[in-house]
């Protein structure tokens, strides 16, 4: 199986008609990707996108392959919807095509690595890079199984394709595996809690995970690693020394400080 260079067409400068073809293609002849993965953009960015369409135009083209006589969207879905936006909001006839960068047909494996290679630079919370190690893995496991030489560990071709370490890769999974607790999960998956603290949570059980959650939301303090250790700490001494093991005396805090 050769290997699909996409880095010769994403973002390169003087790409020649022989390696794909630009063409203006109507919205409704384009259709998202089921394989994209990626969240859409939060509403404000997704507004400053719209804006900037309207006053400057697609600056960079979608980037497309021939799906029958449609087009399936391998880069560019939310400009894609931002162009949809447009022309919903009856702003007229000049939001009826997009300019598209039709690569060359690539079997299904090759197309899920261009999505990933295609949103390299885009910023991304660690559940969505846990995402793109999931989706790379099962990508090699079926090439390898087709018989292609993939010499050396899976996980350490996913983390040089993502150019993260295989330790950062193993945390991640961790990650996904080991938080029970709703609230936590959806935290990590938006952000809202870095890794170093989603990990720590996912190494304890599932009772001490929605305990954890409780005595948070109970003395109103944020989820950071600090105060997940200080609960670690004091449940642990808790669980030994105090007859109400269900919640720690009053001085606990100011006692782990001390």
């Amino acid at each position: 199986m050769s290997k699909f260079d996409l880095s010769r067409i994403v973002g390169a400068g003087g790409v020649s008609e022989s390696d794909t073809e630009l063409r203006e293609i109507f919205l409704d002849k384009i259709r998202e990707n089921p394989e994209n993965f990626y969240p859409p953009l939060p509403e404000d960015e997704a507004e400053a996108l719209r804006e900037s369409i309207q006053a400057n135009g697609l600056l960079e083209p979608l980037l497309v392959v021939a799906d029958g006589d449609t087009y399936r969207l391998v880069s560019g879905h939310n400009r894609f919807r931002a162009l949809q936006d447009l022309r919903g909001n009856a702003l007229g006839m000049a939001y009826k095509t997009a300019l598209c960068r039709v690569l060359p047909a690539m079997d299904p494996d090759h197309e899920i690595t261009a999505i990933i290679e295609a949103n390299r630079q885009r910023k991304k919370t660690p559940a969505v890079l846990q995402q793109e190690a999931e989706a790379l893995t099962e990508v090699y496991v079926r090439r390898k199984q087709a018989g292609e030489d993939l010499p050396g560990r899976i996980r350490d071709r996913v983390a040089e394709a993502m150019q993260v370490s295989a330790t950062k890769l193993a945390n991640l999974n961790a990650i996904k595996n080991g938080l029970a607790c709703d609230d936590f999960r959806t935290a990590w998956e938006h952000g809202n809690i870095t890794e170093s603290c989603a990990l720590e949570i996912a190494r304890m059980d599932p009772q001490e995970q929605e305990q954890l959650h409780d005595w948070l939301a109970r003395d109103r303090l944020p989820c950071t690693l600090r105060t997940v250790r200080e609960f670690a700490v004091i449940g642990y001494l808790v669980s030994r020394t105090c007859d109400k093991a269900e919640r720690p005396c009053p001085n606990a805090r100011a006692m782990y400080r001390d």
